[in-house]
This record gives structure tokens, C-alpha cells and sequence, in this order.
């Protein structure tokens, strides 16, 4: 085992040094080509040479593989997908296609490691068929939990910044301005995945999509109660005539009242938390320190006595 990795090490280093001999011996092979003869501009230069490593190579090849998948998953799989990864705001730039090439490689790396874990690790018992267990499911459900992160991580965003971004809309209403208006002057003032949120729906409404779909399909792509529930006082004041600043306005009180109670709720809970580490960590401690003196004197009091 050690032989071969020595082995390996010792190739990697010499492939290392070749390449960097081999890049050394081109790049003055390349000078003096310069030296004698001009280099071209940029205008002779054609885009596939000119361009980068990724975009020549890694574009493609991804490009391609994201087709693949995307032809391979099931439309109700890939209805999911999609409200899943823009419910997480879309991290890394992922696409439905690519996200499923991530879950297969992913599935496979840890089928792959944990058969490595069983025959690699110096192991007795059941421990290693655990430990393989263990490495297949991270592998295996590791991108649906970072996933499942990102998206609480968003949500809680939202949630946070909702109060606020309303005082924003009330002032911005009762100074005479639109809905739209309103919301445009907003998101040029603030950033944050609610304002991602909000610039979508104001394309969507540019290109043709009506104001109720559009809001209601924010607010069901969010799944954030509090937006549900300002969505939904929006739609309602529109139909029925209502003043748009006297909605905005209840909401925002409504919404302050809650994340005062969420924040009494979650004090409530501290106290519960932290039983556990006194009782785990703190109080054994304590026990030692105090206790600890009086048990040795008890061990040599009994001693003496002949105990």
C-alpha cells in the first residue's frame, strides 16, 4: 500500500516537472517564432482558437451532457427540479439538466467510495460495511440537502427583509407612485433574493403575463407564508378597489407583530437548548471540581481507617 503510493506520488511529481519542462521549452519556442515573424491581431485570429479553455472545451462538453439529461428526466421530475432549484435562487447558475448530472455523479462517486471504504479500511466487524453506508448516502442524498440549505437559507432572507422592503413600498405609494412604479424604485435601492424575486415579476408582467399570475406565481415559487399572505392582500385590494398604501401599511404592522412573536418563541425555546450541554458538559465539570477534592480526602480518610 505504501510502495504504491510512493509510486504514484513520484509520477505525479515527474508529470508535473515533464509538463512544466515541456511549457518552458514552448513558450521559448514561441518567442522566437515571434521575434521572427509578427503575431497576428486580433482581428485574424478566429473566435474558436481565440477563445478560452472553457468556453472552447468545458462549455461544450457541459452543454451537451445538460441536454442529455434534461432528454433522459421525466417532465413532472423536471416540473420539480425547476420550482426546486428557483426556489433556491438558482445557485451556481445550475440548470435542471446539469443539477441531475450532479445527483448521478454524486450517487455514483459515493457507490464508488464507499466500495473503496469496504476493502480499503483495516476494519473488523460491521464497521466497515457502516462506514460504506455512510459515504453512499452522503453521496447519494449530499446535493438534495445542500440544496434543501440553500433554499431554507433563501426563504429566511425573504422572510427577514420583508417588513422592511413594505415600509419601503408604503412611503414610495403614499408619495403618488404606482404598484409598479413602487416596486421599481425598490429594487433599484435595496439587493437581496427578494428583490430578485420582485424584478422577475416586473418582467413577466412587461412581456404579457398578467398582474395576478404574476404575483401569484412568485409567491407560490418563494413558499414563504408571509409573502403568501402579502400576495394575497395585493390581489384582493386590486379586485375589490381598496388603497393600495392602507394594505401595505396592515401588512407591514401584521408582519412586525409576527417576527416579534417568532423571535418571543425562539427565547422561549433557548432555556430547553441548554439543558443538554449543562447536563452533558457543564455539570460534569462542576462535579469534578467541587466533588473532587472532598472524594480524595473520603479515599484517604478510608485508607487510614483500613477500608
Amino acid at each position: 500500500m505504501i510502495v504504491g503510493i510512493a509510486i504514484l506520488v513520484f509520477g505525479a511529481v515527474g508529470f508535473m516537472a515533464m509538463a512544466f519542462a515541456l511549457e518552458s521549452h514552448s513558450r521559448r519556442m514561441s518567442d522566437r517564432f515571434t521575434v521572427v515573424a509578427p503575431s497576428p491581431s486580433d482581428d485574424e485570429v478566429p473566435e474558436a482558437v481565440s477563445a478560452s479553455f472553457r468556453e472552447r472545451v468545458l462549455d461544450p462538453i457541459f452543454g451537451r451532457a445538460n441536454d442529455f439529461m434534461t432528454r433522459l428526466t421525466p417532465k413532472a421530475s423536471m416540473a420539480e427540479m425547476v420550482m426546486r432549484l428557483d426556489r433556491a435562487g438558482r445557485p451556481w447558475g445550475l440548470t435542471p439538466g446539469m443539477w441531475s448530472l450532479m445527483r448521478t455523479s454524486a450517487a455514483v462517486g459515493g457507490t464508488l467510495a464507499a466500495l473503496v471504504a469496504m476493502k480499503a479500511l483495516p476494519l473488523d466487524g460491521l464497521l466497515p460495511l457502516c462506514v460504506a453506508a455512510i459515504v453512499a448516502f452522503a453521496g447519494i442524498l449530499g446535493p438534495s440537502f445542500m440544496l434543501d440549505q440553500k433554499i431554507k437559507q433563501r426563504q429566511m432572507e425573504i422572510r427577514r427583509s420583508l417588513p422592511d422592503v413594505i415600509d419601503l413600498l408604503v412611503v414610495s405609494v403614499e408619495a403618488g407612485l404606482g404598484l409598479d412604479a413602487s416596486v421599481q424604485e425598490v429594487i433599484k435601492r435595496r439587493r437581496g433574493p427578494l428583490m430578485d424575486e420582485f424584478a422577475r415579476v416586473l418582467t413577466e408582467i412587461r412581456v404579457g403575463k398578467s398582474r395576478r399570475t404574476a404575483w401569484q406565481e412568485m409567491s407560490a415559487r418563494v413558499d414563504v407564508l408571509e409573502l403568501k399572505v402579502f400576495v394575497a392582500a395585493l390581489i384582493q385590494a386590486e379586485e375589490l378597489g381598496s388603497s393600495i398604501a392602507g394594505v401595505l401599511n396592515g401588512q407591514s404592522e401584521a408582519l412586525r407583530v409576527r417576527r416579534s412573536l417568532m423571535v418571543r418563541e425562539v427565547a422561549a425555546m433557548l432555556p430547553v437548548k441548554m439543558l443538554f450541554p449543562l447536563i452533558f458538559f457543564i455539570f460534569p465539570a462542576v462535579f469534578v471540581v467541587i466533588l473532587g477534592p472532598g472524594m480524595i480526602s473520603l479515599v484517604d480518610t478510608f485508607k487510614q481507617i483500613g477500608f
